[in-house]
């Protein structure tokens, strides 16, 4: 019984040893890849450029689509930083999605909503539910807010696409701050490079920050250590793994709160789904898979430029409701598009991050848990050398502190970011203390994640606790 259990942990001990090097091997290469990709695109828009935007006929209509649920703290601030993005011809369209407290209420206040009786509210042509009442702006004729009986996130946005006039849309989160010049670049991209069907852009936390007008005026990283952390794996997620993948054509992911779509893809497919938990990401694979399948657009591209700004969770409770979210929302994406996993034809995306997400994110877990279970019953009952044990912690503590680190300088020289030393110094300090705790309490979220998953539990928005932008903003 001994000699057999003392197999078992040392086959898992290795295992995960040998999982880890593979994984991190491969986020150290998109690391290259992604200082290289920079390189690539460090060609920014000049003053010259930006002002040629705004005179071009050719510049497509962009519909911002925010979708709004409990979000009465932030949304004025965000729709009046929505209202200043620098674009020739933008449409802002906030969808409240039967928010029971007062976001809706808020608006009309604030921004002097009025119905129209002009807009449409029978949306058959996508999945949605009753729409209530359509409103315009008395101040601003390019804000539309479309009140409707909630539906989820995927509901709402289906509801802002069949509104929405534009040739492309960007989704963002109602809470999302979004930089002047984003929809210049984004829209760019899409002129430049006729074969996109989605454009990402760069997040990053806005606690801490100083808000004003809608806009972020100052950047601090959050004094706490869960925003801190956070702000950290931010810019890893980023600045290695979709840029990273820029190069090999296999970016599948745009975050909800900030990204560009072709508009007429998006109908073409069905717009979101109502059913999926991760509602985004399912969206930029079945059009990616729509464009490969009918010889139309299938590129994924992520720009390091576009900035935009959301509210991460400061509540421990909160960030692991999110967490798991998440998660649940990537196993069901990679189960639904299983037959996609390394088919040819769908080259860099099955290949590439479609197979690379699978191995990671649903072996992963188990795999981490498995190493470190082995190191904790092993070592007490000599079953593991202790050089090992100590040489797969030290491994895998400075390796990740290192692809941090390494991101963080990428990210700098992306974005020419105006932290002052000792954010930079804090932020430092949380990503060398990141794989102490955080990435234990990931690794329990993510296992659950993928219980609850197997069960199929409720599917819904979850509630995100805000506490409003620091600064002078309205609101």
């Amino acid at each position: 019984m001994g000699e057999a259990l003392q197999v078992v942990l040392t086959s898992s001990a290795l295992l995960a040893l040998a999982y880890f090097v593979v994984v991190n091997g491969t986020y150290s290469l998109q690391l290259v890849l992604a200082s290289r990709e920079l390189k690539h695109r460090r060609r920014r828009l000049d003053l010259a450029t930006l002002s040629w935007w705004h005179r071009t006929p050719d510049a497509p209509r962009i519909s911002v689509l925010a979708p709004a649920y409990c979000e009465s703290v932030t949304i004025v601030d965000a729709v009046e930083g929505m209202l200043t993005l620098e674009y020739p011809d933008a449409e802002i369209v906030v969808i409240n999605d039967g928010s029971p407290d007062d976001t809706l209420e808020r608006m009309v206040a604030a921004f002097d909503l009025v119905p129209d009786p002009h807009a449409p509210t029978d949306l058959s042509d996508l999945p949605t539910r009753p729409v209530r009442t359509v409103y315009r702006s008395l101040m601003h004729a390019n804000l539309v807010v479309v009140d409707k009986d909630n539906g989820g996130k995927a509901d709402a946005l289906n509801a802002g696409i069949a509104v929405a006039s534009g040739d492309l849309f960007v989704a963002l989160d109602a809470d999302t701050i979004v930089a002047p010049d984003a929809l210049i670049r984004l829209a760019r991209a899409f002129l430049e490079s006729p074969g996109n069907v989605a454009v990402g852009g760069t997040i990053q936390p806005v606690n801490g920050d100083e808000v004003r007008d809608g806009r972020v005026v100052n950047k601090a990283i959050d004094r706490r250590w869960l925003g801190a952390v956070q702000s950290v794996e931010y810019v890893r997620a980023f600045f290695i793994g979709r840029l990273g993948w820029n190069r090999l054509g296999g970016n599948v992911i745009i975050s909800g709160a900030f990204g560009a779509f072709h508009r007429p893809t998006a109908i073409a497919v069905g717009g979101y789904r109502n059913d999926s938990i991760g509602e985004d990401f399912e969206l930029v694979v079945r059009m990616r898979r729509h464009g490969y399948d009918t010889g139309g657009p299938s590129r994924v591209q992520f720009l390091p430029d576009p900035v935009a700004y959301t509210e991460t969770p400061v509540s421990r409770n909160v960030l692991e409701d999110q967490r798991i979210r998440w998660h649940r929302g990537l196993l069901d994406t990679l189960w639904t598009h299983r037959d996609a996993v390394f088919r040819p034809r769908y080259r860099g995306m099955a290949y590439g991050s479609l197979g690379f997400m699978t191995a990671v994110e649903v072996l992963g877990p188990i795999v981490e848990a498995l190493g470190l279970v082995a190191l904790a019953v092993g070592l007490p009952l000599g079953m593991i050398n202790l050089e090992f044990a100590l040489l797969y912690l030290a491994l895998a503590y400075l390796w990740g502190v290192a692809l941090s680190v390494g991101a963080l300088a990428v990210e700098d020289r992306a974005t020419e970011s105006e932290l002052r030393v000792r954010d930079r110094a804090w932020q430092l300090l949380a990503a060398f203390s990141e794989p102490l705790w955080y990435r234990q309490m990931s690794l329990w979220w993510r296992l659950r994640a993928t219980w609850q998953w197997l069960r199929r539990g409720e599917r819904s928005w979850g509630t995100m606790t805000r506490t409003g932008f620091r600064g002078g903003g309205s609101g």
